[in-house]
């Protein structure tokens, strides 16, 4: 993956290879670099979110949402969990953990790692785990790859996958319910069992060869939309932003700071949105762009 730093003349052909990056969601992005910092943490912390997996008897593919985590802190969480298996992608084998293992075996579950879960007994486990307020962007290689998805709920396969293009072969997710796996083979239509992803599901993916994967949509933006703004034009502004930040996420590394954004319905239907940030050891600051409908881009 290269360095985090923004383009520079070498790189103007991905520009006008993709013309869309220099509309709003573009510009969004080169603002929060250039001018913005993350807001400083309010004095409370915010509440801690959650959710809810069932662990069913025998194995169960999960994916990792939480801060590093020894996995022997998981092993006192659950303690119907007898063993946890972690893929290596560079040995391709599985590293296996007990409660009592020693050798080599994993040591910790970090943010977007797949994992196999064995449950012991005849009952389901509810386990209720935090969420880390992390972005998540993922490096995997050429071959399997057992990974977790940190996004959003109900997320449309072909979303999720489509950024890999044709380096993906094949993914399998493990239903613990029915016993069996869902199958996605690109361009397979309904014969496709795995048709959507929720945040902490894991999966095994096939490459053929490496890619970064950007899991975080638009990260935390914060959308303050006013009522002007069609409910069309205010998915299609998230959309395209969620793109821009994913190709500069995937190809420099560059993960946004927090950032508010304040879009008006101006005339002719162009569109005007603010962008709210506070450079380091500064004001606040605001600065604005407008997006023309010149006929391209994801706000078009």
């Amino acid at each position: 993956m290269r360095s985090s730093s923004w383009p520079g003349e070498g790189d103007a052909l991905v520009l006008k290879r993709f013309p869309y990056l220099l509309t709003v969601p573009f510009l969004a992005v080169l603002l929060w670099t250039a001018i913005a910092a993350p807001a400083p943490a309010e004095a409370q912390e915010p509440e801690t979110e959650t959710i809810s997996t069932l662990l069913y008897p025998g194995w169960n593919m999960v994916g990792w949402v939480d801060r590093p985590t020894p996995v022997a802190r998981i092993f006192e969480d659950i303690p119907e969990l007898t063993h946890i298996y972690g893929w290596d992608t560079q040995d391709q084998r599985y590293r296996r953990s007990t409660p009592t293992s020693t050798g080599y075996r994993m040591s910790r579950a970090v943010l977007g790692q797949g994992l196999w879960f064995f449950i012991a007994g005849d009952a389901v486990v509810e386990w209720v785990r935090p969420v880390w307020d992390r972005y998540a962007l993922l490096s995997l290689e050429a071959g399997l790859n057992l990974t977790g998805w940190a996004g959003g709920d109900a997320e449309p396969i072909e979303t999720a996958f489509g950024r890999f293009g044709d380096r993906l072969r094949i993914a399998w997710r493990w239903d613990a319910e029915a016993q069996r796996f869902d199958v996605y083979v690109p361009g397979a239509g309904a014969s496709s069992t795995l048709t959507t992803l929720n945040r902490g599901d894991a999966m095994l993916v096939d490459l053929v060869e490496p890619a970064t994967w950007w899991q975080s949509a638009y990260g935390n933006t914060a959308f303050l939309f006013t009522e002007e703004v069609a409910a069309e034009r205010q998915e299609a502004i998230r959309s395209g932003l969620a793109d821009a930040i994913a190709f500069f996420a995937e190809h420099y590394g560059i993960h946004p700071p927090e950032f508010p954004l304040h879009p008006v319905e101006g005339p002719r239907s162009s569109v005007t949105t603010v962008f709210l940030g506070r450079p380091p050891s500064s004001r606040v600051s605001s600065s604005t762009v407008q997006d023309q409908q010149r006929g391209h881009g994801p706000l078009s």
